[in-house]
């Protein structure tokens, strides 16, 4: 059978529960609840104030042994404690009681007095270090969008420089076109005129600078033969941002932290 306080094993004699050893701690705590004649605190007073030595059951416990650390009766103090330092559990029991009322006030007290102060002071810090965080995340958030407008500038001015340059080209180009075009059709319409109202005379002087002018025109047209008509290629290269676009990799920066006590 298991024993209800320490739950160690023990027999039931074969006398039945009466040969048990008599328990007089809680024989005086149940017998003026079982009269009624006493309220809970009396009982417990009177309990305490009563309680005996357990190498001898019938005599009140008195004194305090300092070097063995044990609360005595009489008896035990003939037996094993006469060269002790002792004394009557009373002044004992009041010197405890203000030992451990200084200790606990100046030392539980002051530590956590010291430690709601340091507690304040860390989150002060605290408060100060994350409003500096923020601004730096911010400064750094602007100086990188500073750099992309930068950069975004410089490359749409380049895509407007090469514009101009290649419109340039294919406008002077037309133009050659344009003008040897119309030195043909003056020419046509020169020798149509010579050729259908001119004298004699007037051909036969005019025919030398006919065929010069039919010769510069000819070696303008094979010159302009000879130019291929320009082959426009623009592209836009992305630079190589990959590890920017990683879930892992923030742009801006890290918070790396740690909590230290």
């Amino acid at each position: 059978m298991p024993c209800p306080i320490c739950e160690e094993l023990f027999a039931i004699p074969a006398e039945g529960f009466d040969a048990f050893q008599t328990d007089f701690f809680l024989s005086r705590l149940t017998e003026p609840l079982e009269t009624g004649s006493s309220s809970c605190a009396q009982i417990l007073s009177r309990v305490l104030e009563a309680r005996t030595c357990d190498l001898h059951p019938m005599v009140k416990l008195t004194s305090y042994c300092s070097d063995c650390d044990k609360v005595l009766c009489d008896a035990c103090f003939d037996e094993c404690h006469q060269n002790h330092r002792l004394q009557r559990t009373k002044n004992a029991a009041e010197n405890f009681r203000e030992e451990f009322k200084n200790r606990r006030l100046s030392v539980t007290k002051t530590e956590a007095l010291k430690r709601i102060e340091e507690l304040s002071q860390s989150k002060l810090k605290l408060g100060g270090n994350t409003t500096k965080l923020r601004e730096n995340v911010q400064k750094r958030r602007e100086n990188i969008e500073e750099l992309l407008g930068k950069h975004t500038r410089l490359l749409l001015q380049d895509v407007d420089s090469e514009e101009l340059r290649l419109f340039s080209e294919h406008e002077s180009l037309s133009k050659d076109y344009e003008l040897h075009l119309a030195n043909l059709k003056s020419f046509d319409i020169y020798c149509g005129e010579i050729m259908a109202r001119g004298s004699p005379d007037d051909v036969c002087c005019a025919m030398t600078n006919l065929k010069r002018r039919a010769g510069e025109l000819a070696t303008k047209q094979d010159s302009l033969k000879r130019l291929k008509s320009p082959q426009y290629s623009l592209d836009f290269r992305e630079a190589d941002l990959e590890e920017f676009f990683d879930d892992e990799f923030n742009i801006i920066g890290t918070i790396p932290g740690e909590t230290t006590f």
